[in-house]
């Protein structure tokens, strides 16, 4: 047995809210209603002061909820806690409506849906398209230097090689011709079948320059194509993203709408029972002043 049956816990309990003591009337409340079952007493239980035995800050857990940029949602259902706590509880009533409900009400008013609660956009294409980016940035003009050229270069030997062979030829030729002598003619047909290599081999520049130039092209238009396409990928990811915020947003506003229309019928509520209550109590002042003329006009009849 945790309570005293010799204790007048009622009394403890009025005295207790009278000097502010809340916590202490809500634990003398308690021990009461464990007299009332435990003793079998007639007494009707209460839970005035039950909400100082809940020891969960709900102010609290709403300042932090809308500092991180939580839901709507969670605000309104930390909220609509709140109110029902305090406005049950005895004591409590100044927290009903007070500067957390005002900060509450504000941001569930708040049009633009919070960022930091959603996450934010994090993309998954930004590293590849910044890494392009700096690819382009970075290429410099096109330039040809045919003699640093590796094709060129074996294009060169080859040439060489053929026009030592060609000049070999038509010296051996000609010499065969004039009896084994070298001759003017022979050395003019060996210079001439040299140059013809050299000529191909000094041709073969503008070619090589030109496919250098499509190599180059080419790599720049597959950088352009890529950076297009993770651009694009890019784009339709964060719309995606867009829709899907938009569709919390106006869930959190659908709720939140929801939850203020609970308020004011819950205002409206209160009103119309306060109402009633002024209204039962003004008939019952009427039927007791009424009763008091009728026992004091018989009163004065029995005295005449």
């Amino acid at each position: 047995m945790s309570y005293d049956k010799n204790k007048d816990y009622k009394a403890l309990m009025d005295e207790a809210a009278s000097r502010g003591d809340y916590a202490a009337a809500a634990r003398y409340e308690q021990k009461r209603n464990e007299k009332i079952k435990g003793e079998g007493m007639s007494y009707k239980t209460s839970s005035d002061y039950a909400g100082w035995l809940d020891d969960r800050d709900y102010g609290n857990e709403i300042k932090s909820a809308v500092s991180s940029g939580s839901s709507k949602r969670k605000v309104a259902d930390l909220l609509g806690s709140r109110m029902e706590k305090a406005g049950s509880t005895k004591g409590m009533e100044g927290y009903v409506r007070d500067d957390i409900y005002d900060m509450a009400v504000e941001y569930l008013s708040s049009s633009t849906p919070s960022a930091s609660y959603y996450g934010g956009y994090k993309s998954g294409y930004q590293s590849g398209i910044q890494k392009l980016l700096d690819r382009l940035e970075e290429r410099e003009a096109f330039s040809y230097d045919y003699e640093s050229d590796p094709l060129y270069q074996a294009y060169a030997r080859a040439y060489q090689r053929e026009g030592r062979r060609a000049s070999e030829d038509a010296l051996g030729l000609a010499a065969a011709n004039t009896g084994g002598y070298a001759s003017s003619y022979a050395i003019g047909a060996a210079q001439q079948a040299g140059s013809y290599y050299s000529a191909k081999q000094a041709d073969k520049i503008p070619e090589l320059y030109k496919l250098a130039y499509d190599v180059y092209k080419e790599e720049l238009e597959a950088d352009m194509d890529s950076l297009g396409l993770l651009s694009k990928l890019e784009a339709d990811d964060y719309q995606r993203y867009r829709d899907a915020l938009e569709d919390i947003y106006r869930q959190d506003e659908s709720d939140y709408k929801k939850y203020i229309a609970e308020l004011e019928r819950d205002r409206q509520r209160e009103n119309l029972e306060y109402e009633r209550g002024r209204d039962a109590l003004d008939d019952l002042r009427y039927e007791m002043e009424w009763q008091y003329k009728r026992e004091r006009d018989a009163l004065k009849d029995s005295l005449r």
